[in-house]
């Protein structure tokens, strides 16, 4: 049973395409390809911590059928675009805990937003590609936005070893791109 985490999937909102330059040419074509890539990093038996900003749903029971269809046991610290739901309406997509304020994992404080002057390793997300404007030890901080990890879970290990840190951005979220333009990740 290993340990995942990832933040700002934004699920169905073509607004983070257009604002993030995500790779996708569509919603759609986005969502589907991000399910396919946590299926295939994920196991069932595996959990996954997902730090916020998860999905833009117009009805609730497509939510449920699309969350409930993603492997692993899922752990949700709310971020700022989550608020408008209630813990059943998580629940009911297959979260089997709700933090509504940073958590304290017994390795590392997880939270959407990233956390003043944190005391050890914080991994969050919310600024996606946006470069550190924190004052302090930039060391102390692992963003785990989807645009910063191929758009899939990481294992929190990995996270924890300093594979996900970019002091300056990631080139416009496009740096998963090989050098044939290809996002697929295969």
């Amino acid at each position: 049973m290993a340990e995942f985490t990832i933040a700002d999937t934004h699920f169905f909102c073509q607004c983070a395409i257009d604002l993030h330059q995500r790779p996708f040419a569509d919603a759609a074509s986005m969502s589907s390809e991000m399910i396919r890539r946590w299926n295939a990093a994920v196991g069932p038996d595996d959990t996954v911590y997902h730090l916020g900003d998860v999905a833009s749903f117009r009805r609730k029971q497509t939510a449920v059928e699309f969350l409930r269809a993603l492997n692993g046991t899922k752990i949700l610290i709310v971020g700022n675009h989550d608020r408008g739901k209630q813990d059943e309406f998580w629940r009911a997509c297959g979260f089997t805990e709700i933090h509504w304020q940073p958590h304290n994992h017994p390795l590392v404080i997880l939270s959407h937003i990233p956390v003043r002057r944190p005391e050890r390793l914080n991994i969050h997300g919310h600024i996606h590609c946006r470069p550190y404007h924190y004052t302090g030890d930039v060391e102390l901080f692992r963003c785990v936005s989807a645009d910063r990890t191929g758009f899939a879970p990481i294992l929190l290990e990995t996270a924890l070893k300093g594979g996900c840190t970019w002091k300056s951005g990631c080139e416009s979220c496009m740096h998963y791109r090989d050098d044939r333009g290809d996002t697929s990740g295969s």
